[in-house]
Formats: C-alpha cells, structure tokens, sequence
C-alpha cells in the first residue's frame, strides 16, 4: 500500500492514500504522524496542480502538530518538505515561519550566520 502511493497513475496512488488515512482514524498519534507525512510526501512529489500541494502541505502541517508522537528525523523531514511546499505554492511568510520553527528546534543542523 505504501509503495502505491508512488505509482505513476493517479487513480492507485488517490486509493492507496484514501485507504493509509482511513487506517488510522483511531491509530496512535506515531502512527498517525508517520502516515500523514508519507500521504503529504506523496502529494508534493506528484502533484498536478497547487491544490495537490496545499494537500501534501496540509498533511505535513499534522506531523508537524503532532510533535512528541513524531521522531526528531521525521519532524525534520516533514518541516523541510512543508517549507519547499509552501514554497511552491506562494507561501513565502508561512514557508519563513516554518524554517524559523526548525531552526529553534534543530540548531545544529543550520549554519551559523558568521560560517565560511
């Protein structure tokens, strides 16, 4: 099922995330985040249009709330994924917001201001 969220036509990859998201209605809030950032990864990756994106941005928005219950490297991931999204779309101030919040959380993944 993960896999078909990558497949090359549309149809499969709107079931496979259809039924990934029913899945975890009720699912612990890991669960919950690591499937949001697979859907909106895979809405980004093969969007057709901005709304595709704001889509994949919505789901990444969710990891990105969940916090606690979603591990420092997919918070990462996620957080860079929205930003490139948001950028895409025109959302350059949220895009800078959400950059700043990664920033703060993981400093030492940035360089400093003052680096060669």
């Amino acid at each position: 099922q993960l896999a078909t969220l990558d497949s090359k036509e549309r149809p499969a990859r709107e079931s496979a995330r259809r039924r990934l998201l029913e899945q975890v209605e009720d699912a612990p809030n890991w669960k919950i985040a690591w499937s949001r950032h697979r859907a909106g990864r895979s809405s980004l990756m093969h969007a057709e249009d901005d709304q595709d994106r704001l889509r994949g941005v919505l789901d990444l928005v969710q990891v990105m709330a969940l916090e606690d219950a979603a591990p420092p490297s997919l918070r990462l991931d996620a957080g860079r994924l929205l930003v490139d999204g948001l950028r895409t779309i025109g959302r350059d101030d949220e895009a800078d917001t959400i950059d700043t919040m990664l920033l703060i959380e993981f400093p030492d993944l940035y360089p400093t201001e003052n680096a060669p």
